[in-house]
């Protein structure tokens, strides 16, 4: 009878050990804030101490921790995407943890360009802000953001389809002289081919700058990008044949024309093979400079150094004002509250901006050096088959003789 008994009293106890539980759960709470497509700080509210990690597929982009006021700010590792759905995770001793999603707009095209303000914007008064919102009375310093283009969206989107046009149009222009070249209509000689070599140079940087621009789709860069590649490599193809002028369209082999050369040069092929070794041995001291260039360079993005640390100290700074007036501004609306809220958002949006530009500035220091260096070991390539092309040619005045 007494097991009975026994049995009735742990059935109360395991019933309020849940409640309890579900009671800690209910107390663990957190709110993303909206983010834009593309970036890489989001912000919002939790329970005060209580860790957010935030993440996708496994892979974790960023953790933070709220607060005394309950406010967050995460750096994350990698931007977030438009349309994508994020895990947000909040824990805390003693709590159960917890766990949400939320879900980041798809990004629009915006009808008004920002037009940052010409004239300081007057702060409101001590008085005037609510007692438990000390940290509003104060201004916070603005960083330096360069201006953005007062233009509409018509006229931004018509110079984009004028520039890429333009482009197409040099690169069609230069795969025609190539094959022009290729199949005997005109000679190439040194001059010619330094200039051509500069003018895809000139293309591959102008590209580039206008991946920069907004409204620029990646598919039009990426298209780009592929034309370039196969011009390269059918600029590179014409190191191996030289065409002589009179040429009715058959090319003939380097060797037969460094034969000729060797006999026509001052120089003896000794002396060209050396000046060609010399010019090699500089060429790879260049390109072993860009390989500490680059390799440094991807450790700044996968560091994230290239960030501007007094903007980020601002970002954690104006973040926690950022909340506290949008709370004051709920507790006690009025028009001062709202402008103040709207002067400390768009100074939060353009710090923001300012390190995304400087991630591109980083992306497009490291996609030029990178460029060089392939310059460079084409030129080393180009070198060794012309001495290889003068050794030939030695044999075989030695084999006529």
């Amino acid at each position: 009878m007494n097991k009975y008994v026994l049995s009735a009293l742990v059935v109360p106890v395991a019933l309020m050990g849940a409640v309890t539980a579900q009671a800690k759960t209910t107390l663990l709470k957190a709110t993303v804030n909206q983010a834009k497509s593309g970036t890489k700080v989001v912000s919002g509210k939790a329970t005060r101490g209580a860790k957010i990690k935030i993440s996708r597929a496994g892979v974790t982009y960023g953790v933070a921790k709220a607060n005394k006021h309950g406010h967050f700010v995460m750096k994350l590792k990698r931007a977030v995407k438009g349309g994508w759905t994020y895990k947000v995770t909040v824990t805390k001793a003693g709590f159960k943890v917890k766990s949400g999603h939320f879900k980041v707009k798809k990004g629009k095209k915006q009808v008004k360009a920002v037009k940052p303000s010409t004239t300081t914007p007057v702060t409101p008064a001590p008085a005037s802000k609510p007692s438990s919102t000390p940290a509003t009375q104060s201004a916070p310093t603005k960083p330096i953001v360069p201006n953005a283009p007062k233009t509409s969206v018509n006229t931004r989107i018509s110079s984009i389809d004028i520039e890429a046009n333009q482009i197409s149009g040099e690169i069609f222009g230069l795969n025609r002289q190539l094959d022009a070249v290729i199949f005997g209509q005109r000679k190439l000689d040194a001059t010619q081919r330094a200039f051509l070599s500069n003018q895809i140079y000139q293309l591959q940087n102008r590209v580039n700058v206008f991946a920069t621009r907004s409204g620029v789709s990646s598919a039009t860069i990426s298209s780009m990008n592929n034309e370039l590649t196969m011009l390269r490599q059918k600029f590179n193809g014409l190191s191996n044949t030289v065409v002589l002028s009179g040429s009715t369209g058959t090319t003939k082999p380097a060797s037969d024309v460094h034969l000729q050369n060797v006999v026509k040069t001052d120089k003896s092929a000794s002396q060209q093979i050396a000046e060609l070794q010399k010019q090699n041995q500089l060429l790879n001291e260049s390109a072993s400079k860009l390989d500490i260039q680059i390799a440094n360079l991807n450790t700044k993005l996968e560091t994230e150094k290239y960030l501007d640390e007094s903007i980020s100290k601002f970002l954690e700074k104006v973040s926690d004002e950022l909340a506290d007036a949008k709370e004051a501004n709920q507790k006690r609306p009025s028009q001062k509250h709202e402008e103040y809220v709207k002067q400390i958002q768009q100074e939060y949006d353009q710090a923001v901006s300012q390190q995304e530009i400087n991630k591109r500035n980083c992306l497009d220091a490291l996609d030029d050096a990178k460029y060089k260096r392939q310059e460079l070991r084409d030129q080393i390539q180009s070198n060794e088959v012309h001495i290889k092309s003068i050794q030939e040619a030695q044999k075989r005045a030695v084999t006529n003789n």
